[in-house]
Parts: structure tokens; C-alpha cells; sequence
């Protein structure tokens, strides 16, 4: 019996018992009774909204709580036998590797080369295997040839590489992920997720991810745990989550429902497939039972759809706010980050910036508010040449919310975060508190004027910077990665916050990696490769320009790969949301509910 229960146990690589930990000062308990278990070689990802606990999970696994981190916990975490609470950090990161969320933390090299080497050389292996190791991992991340680049110079998506990188070079037998793909491109997501796939299939890593990419989730995960409150309250295969929390149920959670899944679901309510089919997890699955239906119908193309998307606007006649002209933008050491640039930037525009990690992106957004002047070029905001003013001229004009919140951030108060470009703009102080007012409560921190700002947690620190820039009224806002660890809840709010502010006449650019983002509320996207634009447009022409797209790392998103999968089944339109999938194929198939119906 001792024997069989021995068996059982070492069937395990991750065991966790009634864990809870408060931290210090903290009245609430962030985990709160969690325990599962996670079997040696499984995919097993944790979802759930901010706030959920799933960070404080991923460095109790680790060992960071309690060895660094001071609070109230109990419970035990158990590694391939070992507990975690009695061992140092050294000997649980030879088991364990993290890969935390934000890369700034995890960064200590000079250079890319130095970083990754960093713990292959304190576990003293020989030079020539040091080399090896970091020249695999860097490959397996898309940086190959960036050994040598200092690393305060890359950017966001290039950081989170080297960070996964150095994990890899350390050949844990299991990894910890906590969200690894948040600052990456599509495509780049896509590769971690499968390097990830094939260290867990192929060498048998134990791979526990946590993210709030849902569609990537059900995709790969072999289990799926939902974290809220410091509780699991579901933890199995992505099917039994799908049909057992249900769609409206991710969504009460704060999980934005995965694309492929969510239309199965439409079409089993209107009566296309029944109800005892087998759930569509990924495109292919999707694709391969579509085509037979489709192809077993010989519909005619709905007239009415042919002019569905006739009423797109254009910008003939548009007042251009922003100018750039034959742009260049060189750093120092010679990297060329822009290379002839020309753009129109229109009032009332939501544009997307988007292209893939070190594309441009940032560096060109940064010359709109002077914090880059040219190399070569020019750039004009509303008529004025950026190289002749200053940053606080143009950021009247401009306002520019940061990627990493914490680059933006400098005071010892909410208030006085807000207040800082009020004073500097001369507002007398009772038309300084109105604004205060206004803009905290638009982003929902109003309450919290006295807190200091790094006492709140990431996504509100990112509200902040918002709220900062917002209080100064400029007529064109840039936010850098908007929905960079914000759950889907944040997401919406951030999103619909500009696109109110947009309908207020502000003029909105986004630099983003989310192509639902794009989708849903871009009225333009601009896709930047090699600091040059590769091509310009309507999302609802670019993101069927597939083969295109993938030469900048970029991918739609799962709906619109299925849609162009079916052009052969008569399925061609520009379609972007699952609504109106749903009602071409009800169409074609004569089903009631259809436009022809």
C-alpha cells in the first residue's frame, strides 16, 4: 500500500495544500485556501481577472514568499517531493524556473549575451555549454543576433524575450510562467507559447503558465485552472471549462471568451450544429467542420451583404493634425529605429501603430510630443515643426501615456501625480482640483487621491498615468500598449474610456500588439516593419492581407484566420466580429436568423 501511494505521489510535480497568504499590512488574504495538484509533464494554465491572486501563486512556487516576501501564510507547496517553505532559492530555482511578468525585474545584464549567461554560469558549467545554451534560448525567442545589444536599450517585447531566454538557459524541469507573452507580437506569442508546447511534449518540462491570453490557452493547455478571489473555482480540460462555466460565465469572471469556441456556441443557439458536437477549441477545428457543412449547401452571396461595409469613412478633406515627413531616427551607436517615415495623422482618428517587437513603433510615436526630435526629417502637430518646440509646448497638444506605467510615475500621491502638469500649465489652483476631480474619476480612482501611487497595483498605477494626462485635456492622446496586464475587464475599460474620448473629438492613437483591439476599435491601422511603414489602411482590408502581415510578425486574430481559411467555401467578406460570421453562414444556410432568412 506504502508502495502504491508512492507511485501516486511521484505521479506529481506540483502538489499544493490549503495554501493562504496574506501580505504584510494587508487585511485581505490574496490566496485564500488554494489546492491542486499539477502531474509531472502537463501543460497546466491558471486564468483569471487582476487581482485574482495569481501572481502571489507564482512566486509562492518559487519560493519568493516567504523567503523574501513577509506575510501571513499556511498551508504547504510540495516540488518533485520537496518542500518548497524548507528549502533556499537557490535550490528551488534549479527545479523551478519563473518567468515573471514584468521584465524590468527579472533584467540584470548589461547586454543580451550577459543576461542570458548569467545563471548557467552560477550553476559553473563549462564555457562551451554556457554558449550553447544561450545561443538555443535566444533562438527559441527570435534574437539571434542580438547577443551584444545592451539591454536598457530594447524594448518592451524585446525585454520579455530576453527574459524568457535566461529561464531557458537554466533547464528547469519545471516552468512557471506568469503572463511571458503580455509586451509580446502576435507571432511572437504564438512562438513562446509553443516553445513552451514543445519543452513540455518533447522533453518533458512541466510547464505551468499564467496569462490572460484565453484563446492561446484552450489551444495548448492539457487543464485549465480559474483563479478568482484567491479561490480555484474550476480547474479541468478546456472543453469541460467551455461548456461547464460557459461563455457568459468567463465574461462574469473577467475572461474574455475565446473567439473560436464563443461562435461554436452561437451556432449550436441558432441550430447549425448540434449540441452534441465536439466543442471547436482552435482555427483548424473550426475550419475542417465548416467547410463540410458549407460544402453540403450550394447558397447564393447575400446581395445585402455586398455593400455591408460600404460606409467605411475616408480622410479626403480631413483636417491633418499630424505630419511626418520622411522621418529618421537613429540612436546612439548607429541603430537606425525609423528609416523614411511618412505619415498623416487625421482628427477624430482612432489609429492602431502596430508591427512586431523593436519595429519602430514607440520611436515614432515619441517624435509627436518632441521626447525624439528627427535624425533626419520632419514632423509638424498642428502646424508646428517639433524640432523648434519643447516637450512641454507640445504635450498641450499631446499627451503620451507610457507603456510601463512606472517610467511615467514620480510622486508621493495620486493627487499630486495629476497635479504635477496642471502646474506646470499655469491653471489657477481651484480650476486644478476640478480637473483633479474630473480625471480621477473618469479612469475610477477617484477616492484614492492620497494613496502613493505604488501602493496600487499595476493596472491602476496604469490608470493613473492615464488620469495625468487626461486632467491636461490634450487634443491627441498616445497610449503605448494600453491593454498591457490589464484583464478583460480592464481592457474594456480602458478601451471604452477612449473611444468615448474620441467621440469628444480627441484624436486617439494606440501602439499596440492586440489585434482585437485593433479590430474592434481602430478606424486606421499603420503597420511599421524595419522602421519603415510596410502598409497602411482600414483593419477590415489589412488584417485579410494575411501573408502580408506575417512578414511583420503580426496575426489576426483566431476569427479572421477561420474566415479567409473559407474563402473557398464562398466565405470572402471583410468580416471582423463573431456576430456577423454567424449571420453570413445562418444565410447561406437558409437558417432562420440569417440576413436571408
Amino acid at each position: 500500500m506504502e508502495f502504491v501511494e508512492k507511485l501516486q505521489h511521484d505521479e506529481f510535480s506540483v502538489e499544493v495544500n490549503d495554501l493562504k497568504f496574506r501580505y504584510l499590512g494587508s487585511s485581505r488574504f490574496a490566496l485564500n485556501g488554494v489546492s491542486f495538484r499539477v502531474k509531472k509533464g502537463e501543460f497546466f494554465t491558471i486564468i483569471g481577472p487582476n487581482g485574482a491572486g495569481k501572481t502571489t501563486l507564482a512566486l509562492c512556487l518559487v519560493g519568493v514568499i516567504p523567503h523574501y516576501i513577509e506575510g501571513e501564510l499556511s498551508g504547504n507547496i510540495v516540488i518533485d517531493g520537496i518542500d518548497v517553505g524548507s528549502r533556499s532559492i537557490p535550490e528551488i530555482a534549479m527545479r523551478v524556473g519563473l518567468v515573471m511578468q514584468d521584465p524590468e525585474t527579472q533584467i540584470i545584464g548589461i547586454t543580451v549575451k550577459d543576461d542570458v549567461a548569467f545563471g548557467p554560469c552560477n550553476l559553473g558549467l563549462d564555457r562551451h555549454v554556457i554558449l550553447d545554451r544561450v545561443s538555443k534560448a535566444l533562438r527559441m525567442v527570435r534574437l539571434q543576433g542580438y547577443e551584444n545589444r545592451e539591454t536598457a536599450r530594447l524594448s518592451g517585447g524585446e525585454k520579455q524575450r530576453v527574459a524568457i531566454a535566461s529561464i531557458l538557459a537554466l533547464h528547469p524541469d519545471i516552468i512557471v510562467a506568469d503572463e511571458p507573452t503580455s509586451q509580446l507580437d502576435p507571432i511572437g506569442k504564438r512562438e513562446v507559447f509553443e516553445t513552451l508546447l514543445q519543452l513540455n511534449k518533447s522533453e518533458g518540462k512541466t510547464v505551468i503558465m499564467i496569462t490572460h491570453d484565453i484563446d492561446w490557452a484552450v489551444k495548448y493547455s492539457d487543464r485549465i485552472g480559474l483563479l478568482y478571489f484567491g479561490k480555484f473555482v474550476f480547474i479541468g480540460s478546456p472543453r469541460d471549462l467551455l461548456s461547464k462555466i460557459g461563455i457568459d460565465g468567463l465574461a462574469n469572471y473577467g475572461i474574455n471568451p475565446p473567439q473560436i469556441p464563443t461562435l461554436y456556441l452561437k451556432l449550436v443557439e441558432k441550430g447549425v450544429l448540434k449540441e452534441s458536437s465536439s466543442m471547436w477549441l482552435s482555427v483548424e477545428e473550426a475550419s475542417l467542420e465548416l467547410r463540410k457543412i458549407l460544402q453540403r449547401k450550394n447558397s447564393k452571396r447575400s446581395s445585402r451583404q455586398e455593400h455591408k461595409f460600404e460606409q467605411d469613412k475616408e480622410n479626403d478633406g480631413r483636417e491633418a493634425v499630424i505630419i511626418v515627413k520622411d522621418l529618421w531616427h537613429v540612436y546612439p551607436g548607429g541603430i537606425q529605429a525609423l528609416k523614411g517615415v511618412s505619415l498623416e495623422i487625421y482628427k477624430g482618428e482612432i489609429v492602431a501603430i502596430v508591427g512586431q517587437n523593436g519595429s519602430g513603433k514607440t520611436t515614432l510615436v515619441k517624435h509627436f510630443n518632441g521626447l525624439l526630435k528627427p535624425t533626419e526629417g520632419y514632423v509638424s502637430v498642428f502646424g508646428m515643426d517639433t524640432r523648434k518646440k519643447s516637450i512641454s509646448e507640445l504635450s498641450r497638444k499631446v499627451g503620451y501615456v507610457f507603456q510601463n506605467p512606472d517610467n511615467q510615475i514620480f510622486s508621493s500621491s495620486v493627487r499630486e501625480e495629476v497635479m504635477f502638469g496642471l502646474k506646470n500649465m499655469g491653471y489657477p489652483i481651484d480650476e486644478i482640483e476640478k480637473k483633479i476631480d474630473w480625471a480621477l474619476s473618469f479612469v475610477g480612482l477617484k477616492g484614492l487621491e492620497e494613496e502613493h501611487p505604488f501602493k496600487l497595483s499595476k493596472a491602476e498605477r496604469q490608470l493613473l498615468a492615464f488620469a495625468s494626462i487626461l486632467a491636461m485635456e490634450p487634443e491627441i492622446i498616445i497610449v503605448d500598449e494600453p491593454t498591457t496586464g490589464q484583464d478583460w475587464n480592464g481592457t474594456l475599460k480602458m478601451m471604452n474610456m477612449l473611444r468615448e474620448l474620441n467621440n469628444k473629438g480627441h484624436t486617439i492613437i494606440i501602439v499596440t500588439h492586440d489585434m482585437n483591439i485593433v479590430a474592434n476599435y481602430a478606424t486606421r491601422m499603420v503597420v511599421l516593419h524595419g522602421g519603415y511603414i510596410l502598409t497602411e489602411g482600414k483593419p477590415r482590408d489589412l488584417f485579410y492581407q494575411i501573408d502580408l502581415l506575417s512578414q511583420t510578425y503580426l496575426e489576426p486574430p483566431p476569427l479572421v484566420l477561420l474566415v479567409n481559411s473559407l474563402k473557398d467555401c464562398g466565405i470572402s467578406f471583410r468580416h471582423l466580429t463573431i456576430d456577423e460570421v454567424v449571420e453570413e453562414i445562418c444565410a447561406r444556410l437558409g437558417v432562420e436568423g440569417g440576413w436571408c432568412s
